[in-house]
């Protein structure tokens, strides 16, 4: 390793189709870092009523969270003391702990896009660690949508929406939250461009491994080759999973979304696709006012 003392836990979070669920497998491959399915586990903690928490603080099995940490350690979680169960850093220290355990790593890792409204709850419970945002081009994003629209899931699929200004003011919400969060906590953060991970994921992960204070491992590169064990599995939209990291589905927003589509996500996020790079700079005389 780098450093004595990498920095951890990981956090992969941003918009959902942003290379959320790419990361999380780049990095649980990774010798030293066990990440879990999505868990949602601040939402948990910090979205649910206050009555709900001292009533229901059992995780139901089976559930997501049974499934990203096991159905064995969740009914081990739910047989804790009250106290430990209605801790936040407890619980989190326990649950992921034993998926570390299991996996013999020595850290562990969660992710959970939207997880970036809580930033400041990640910090305060772990000042050490280290979160990375996952940005991707918006027009991606939507026809990621409108591709998926008859697969939704009720109840689960939120992101997917047949209202076109729907996905853009999620889109528009979270870049904002991400730049905000980023400024607040530059040393600890880093936003990540899903194309610019795609386009040279070596670099990229060395990158991170090295802010992280981890050294990087090829193993990493590696990851989708237990996914092809269990590609029936999959929702349709982590098919892609299975393979490993190529640029082929960069540009299928250009067939996936008709002109009038396209013109309408440029013109409602101009600014921050202008900012992000994903539409060219104005020219300076643009700014210039007679």
């Amino acid at each position: 390793m780098l450093g004595s003392t990498p920095k951890h836990p990981l956090f992969i979070t941003g918009h959902p189709r942003s290379g959320t669920t790419l990361m999380r497998l780049l990095f649980n491959n990774h010798p030293s870092l066990a990440i879990p399915d999505e868990t949602g586990m601040f939402h948990w903690f910090y979205k649910r009523p206050w009555y709900k928490k001292f009533t229901r603080s059992r995780i139901p099995i089976p559930s997501p969270k049974s499934h990203a940490f096991g159905q064995a350690v969740v009914a081990r979680y739910n047989a804790l003391p009250l106290t430990t169960r209605n801790n936040p850093k407890a619980s989190m220290d326990y649950l992921y702990g034993q998926v570390a355990q299991e996996q013999g790593k020595p850290f562990w890792g969660d992710k959970t896009p939207l997880h970036t409204q809580f930033t400041d709850q990640i910090f305060a419970l772990y000042p050490q660690a280290y979160v990375v945002y996952m940005v991707r081009d918006p027009r991606a994003v939507a026809g990621s949508a409108k591709r998926n629209l008859d697969h939704k899931r009720k109840g689960t699929d939120f992101w997917i929406s047949a209202d076109l200004q729907v996905t853009i003011a999620r889109w528009k919400a979270e870049y904002e939250r991400i730049r905000h969060y980023h400024a607040q906590y530059p040393l600890s953060t880093e936003i990540l461009k899903y194309e610019d991970l795609v386009a040279n994921p070596r670099a990229v992960l060395g990158h991170i491994c090295r802010r992280m204070g981890l050294e990087f491992s090829n193993d990493m590169l590696e990851y989708y080759k237990e996914r092809q064990q269990d590609v029936n599995n999959l929702t349709t939209w982590h098919l892609e999973t299975a393979k490993p990291v190529n640029q082929d589905n960069l540009e299928k927003w250009r067939t996936e979304l008709d002109s009038a589509e396209i013109a309408e996500i440029e013109q409602s996020l101009e600014n921050p696709m202008r900012e992000s790079g994903y539409l060219p700079l104005a020219p300076m005389d643009a700014y210039i006012k007679p």
